[in-house]
């Protein structure tokens, strides 16, 4: 995970968020296969997760697929990009 914070309350409340929207897309029905620091596997596509004060990003690893940008911390328009690309 890439963090842009000074401060470690403000880290721990990022890592908080994360670890939610996992939960999320997976009783959205989005398949989480694999989590590590700077990765994530959602329905067998590689992103790199960037977590900012009030913004993230999706990145996809490797071939294919276009950054996912969300602003504050709505994972839905995530989750619905998903499912289109599945």
């Amino acid at each position: 995970m890439n963090y842009i914070c000074e401060k470690r309350g403000k880290i721990d409340r990022l890592w908080g968020t994360f670890i939610q929207h996992i939960i999320q897309m997976q009783e959205a029905g989005i398949k989480v296969e694999y989590v590590k620091k700077g990765e994530v596997v959602l329905n067998g596509k590689r992103y790199s997760p960037l977590y900012f004060e009030n913004t993230m990003r999706y990145e996809p690893i490797g071939k294919g697929g276009g950054n996912v940008v969300l602003t504050g911390h709505n994972i839905q328009p995530l989750i619905d990009y998903l499912r289109r690309h599945t």
